[in-house]
């Protein structure tokens, strides 16, 4: 499980998206080396990474300005 990501800046949205992308690629390598596919909880653990930076993204747009 991942916790809320905390966005204040431009920088931290490339940052997030990076490790997020990072920790998909080493899920997708461990996949491939033990010749076996996606668990449910490795699905659902994938949807929560997604959805705590769109949480993330929304509150930090929501502090900024008009």
């Amino acid at each position: 499980m991942i916790g809320p990501i905390t966005i204040n800046s431009e920088e931290d949205v490339a940052k997030a998206i990076a490790r997020i992308a990072n920790l998909a690629i080493e899920l997708g390598y461990r996949l491939e080396r033990e010749n076996r596919l996606l668990t449910k909880e490795e699905a659902y653990d994938q949807i929560s990474h997604s959805a705590s930076l769109f949480k993330g993204i929304l509150e930090y747009v929501g502090r900024q300005p008009s």
